[in-house]
């Protein structure tokens, strides 16, 4: 009797949650049908990447973002988590069929994942050239030679056509052409682009850009919402650019010797360079500079972090071999062919040193703490670790900008990106897809849903 009373107990129960289940699953929330209200709480909480894949679930979700994103009651996150745009998963460099493709990848440091951008084709494609990042605004160039990024020939006669595309609200804004007579070099890279502020706000926005000729330049390209065309600007001083960012309504520059110009581009005339600083270097850089100068190249950068102007330092070297080993070119050249057989580049060490603007020189500094520098193509900057989950601390995340490779090289290019850690003086490479070559470079940009 126990037995069948254990026994009819225990299909009864099991009947019961039969009928429960059923009940709750013939009861189940459709999510497609969450009021409005609810669907704009849930959007007040997340950041701007998280919108894009919240835009993604269904087409009434989509709209709701949309509308909310529009409206004057949504305000962004103060800190947002930066991504790396991608080419497609699926693309080939050395096929030319995938540089009409409709889809772009960005790669999320907060989970670590990549996701797939569509529709982007009527935006920009693999031809067009990206020299810069800023705002979550990409800055390009429309260019008619796919095989050398950023290269402006002068004897084609043709005018080279730089635009904007905000690639997640995917918005376009077309700039006047750079004519043939700013632009008198043979061949001209524009090693960096930013804006002054975010066109989705300002209606009089500015963008500055900086050639690269022989390695350094001398000249700004500026240009206003509302002008007719580009302004170029000269240096009075003979003094050779490498870096440029936006800081506190004013753009700074960073020269060869290490010294800083403050420029105002708000006026209606022409930019005022209102400040010079002329830093001096420690004894360590320039010991590090002249000993390295065979094996490395550097790249400097330019850094707004918590109120301070920093200085990194890249040390990237020429020729790398597959043990990660800096090494002469000759060791890589092969007996028969009499030039190198593999010689991918490869950042091996940054340095970075504070303004101390009090005694005028660059103060070594080596532990950013909780801060994160972001360098490459995009506009420098820093963020803290903190507040952005999924990003080392004390570290500096960087992308490939090394152009005179990029453009002269055929097998590589592009697969330099990754993050440096200042605590233990080590690079990792994010190159997951093992490509030797990714053209366009991948770049930083931090996302603007707008």
């Amino acid at each position: 009797m126990e037995i069948k009373r254990t026994l009819s107990s225990t299909s009864d129960t099991s009947i019961k949650t039969q009928r429960l289940s059923s009940s709750t699953t013939s009861n189940s929330t459709n999510w497609s049908d969450l009021v409005p209200e609810l669907l704009q709480l849930i959007l007040s909480k997340l950041l701007s990447v998280q919108i894009i894949r919240f835009k993604s679930v269904c087409s009434s979700w989509n709209r709701v973002a949309e509308s909310y994103i529009s409206s004057s009651f949504y305000t962004p996150l103060v800190s947002e988590t930066p991504c790396l745009l991608l080419p497609a998963q699926d693309y080939d460099p050395d096929d030319c069929h995938y540089r009409t493709t409709d889809s772009r990848c960005f790669y999320s440091l907060e989970d670590k994942k990549e996701y797939n951008l569509t529709n982007m084709s009527n935006l920009f494609n693999y031809r067009d050239c990206c020299i810069g990042s800023s705002h979550g605004w990409l800055i390009l160039l429309h260019n008619s030679k796919p095989n050398f990024p950023c290269l402006l020939n002068s004897f084609s006669n043709v005018p080279n056509s730089p635009f904007l595309v905000n690639p997640f609200s995917k918005v376009r804004i077309e700039l006047p052409l750079l004519n043939w007579h700013q632009v008198e070099d043979e061949y001209v890279v524009f090693s960096k682009a930013i804006l002054l502020s975010d066109p989705s706000h300002d209606k009089d926005f500015r963008i500055v850009l900086i050639k690269h000729e022989f390695h350094f330049s001398k000249s700004f390209f500026f240009f206003k919402k509302g002008d007719p065309g580009w302004i170029t600007v000269d240096n009075d001083e003979n003094k050779f650019y490498i870096d440029i960012i936006s800081r506190d309504n004013h753009l700074y520059a960073l020269t060869t010797d290490f010294c800083i110009e403050a420029w105002d581009f708000r006026g209606d005339l022409l930019p005022v360079k209102i400040r010079k600083i002329h830093p001096s270097i420690t004894e360590n850089l320039s010991e590090s500079l002249r000993i390295n100068i065979d094996l490395y190249v550097t790249q400097s950068y330019l850094v707004d972090s918590c109120g301070d102007l920093l200085l990194a330092v890249r040390f990237i070297g020429n020729f790398v071999n597959q043990e990660g080993e800096v090494v002469d070119e000759s060791h890589l050249v092969d007996d028969e062919l009499n030039y190198p057989l593999v010689s991918p580049y490869q950042t091996k060490m940054f340095h970075v040193y504070k303004l101390d603007s009090s005694e005028q020189n660059w103060i070594e500094v080596d532990n950013l703490h909780n801060q994160v520098l972001l360098v490459g193509l995009n506009q420098s900057m820093s963020f803290s670790a903190v507040e952005i989950s999924g990003c080392q601390r004390n570290s500096i995340y960087f992308s490939d900008d090394n152009w005179e490779e990029m453009r002269a090289a055929f097998s590589h290019g592009g697969h330099d990106f990754g993050v440096f850690s200042l605590k233990n003086k080590s690079v990792e490479l994010f190159n997951w897809h093992n490509l030797g070559r990714i053209n366009p470079s991948p770049i930083w940009i931090i996302p603007n849903p707008w």
